[in-house]
């Protein structure tokens, strides 16, 4: 079983710990320039996730149970990364995945 939380996976963790009904979505930056995006957000308050470019989505246990994700991709990411990335945010629970990445306009995912 996985156990281990997405960089700055605690927070987001925490608050679905507690049953706090959150009133935003979180943010999930992967590919090239994700370590950075996501520091940016965090320093902005925002809850974020961080797949980092060297990295496969299914390394991580990812706090998203019930919730909307929208991810971004940073660039360099291939269609099957983010097709991967996609299928494990909602094997761990995730409702809704939006994705924003050069290779296809913003799509939506949602398991049925």
């Amino acid at each position: 079983m996985k156990n281990k939380l997405p960089p700055f996976g605690s927070l987001l963790k925490a608050f679905l710990e507690l049953n706090v009904e959150l009133n935003v979505c979180p943010y999930l930056f992967c590919g090239k320039d994700a370590w950075k995006e996501s520091k940016e957000f965090i320093s902005r308050g925002q809850l974020t996730l961080c797949l980092p470019p060297d990295k496969s989505a299914d390394e991580y246990e990812w706090p998203v149970k019930g919730l909307k994700i929208i991810v971004y991709d940073t660039g360099d990411s291939s269609r099957e990364y983010l097709e991967y990335l996609i299928y494990q945010l909602l094997k761990d629970g995730a409702k809704i995945v939006w994705l924003e990445s050069s290779l296809c306009p913003i799509g939506t995912y949602f398991k049925r």
